[in-house]
């Protein structure tokens, strides 16, 4: 396969993926986002996107799990970050002892096999204010075991995010690498 689509309109996902897997090319298509899992966003997102483009493509959908709020924001991280931002999780953890948590992404691969589903899981802790200059989150995620955020070392996230490890496991199964 020469090059693969990658349906997304954030510019930063599109260069962490193509990090990973270079033969990315970005397409940018509005698609509709069904109000439920992170994987059935994904699969949502890719059928309607491989329905009107009929070529092998991926779309991938990304959720912040906090343990100490049940699982929130998940599937409502985008959300969450437009409306409070950082700023507003750390006020959510302000009286949290429990401030671990994991980043999710979900990748799906649609062609005309159908479509396959590839996700990557960064435990974390929530650090207690904002250090150094990134996208969405970095920089309040702290992986878990280290001392940075994501934000301050985006050599880390590049190799070993969330994204990261789906698009590693994407890259194993459409390339065989």
């Amino acid at each position: 396969m020469e090059f693969m689509l990658f349906v997304t309109s954030n510019i930063h996902k599109f260069n962490e993926a193509k990090h990973i897997i270079p033969s990315l090319e970005m397409h940018r298509m509005d698609l509709n986002e069904p109000q439920d899992s992170i994987d059935v966003i994904a699969m949502s997102k890719a059928l309607q996107a491989y329905s009107k483009l009929k070529q092998p493509l991926v779309v991938e959908d990304t959720g912040l799990f906090l343990n100490a709020l049940s699982g929130f924001p998940g599937e409502y991280s985008v959300w969450l970050h437009k409306r409070l931002g950082c700023k507003g999780v750390l006020d959510l953890l302000r009286d949290k002892q429990d401030r671990s948590g994991r980043m999710v992404t979900v990748v799906a691969y649609a062609d005309d096999n159908g479509i396959r589903l590839f996700r990557g899981i960064l435990e974390v802790e929530i650090s207690d204010r904002e250090r150094g200059e990134g996208f969405g989150f970095d920089p309040i995620l702290i992986p878990k075991g280290q001392s940075f955020t994501l934000a301050e070392r985006p050599d880390f996230k590049l190799d070993y995010s969330h994204r990261a490890l789906a698009f590693k496991q994407l890259k194993r199964y459409v390339f065989k690498k």
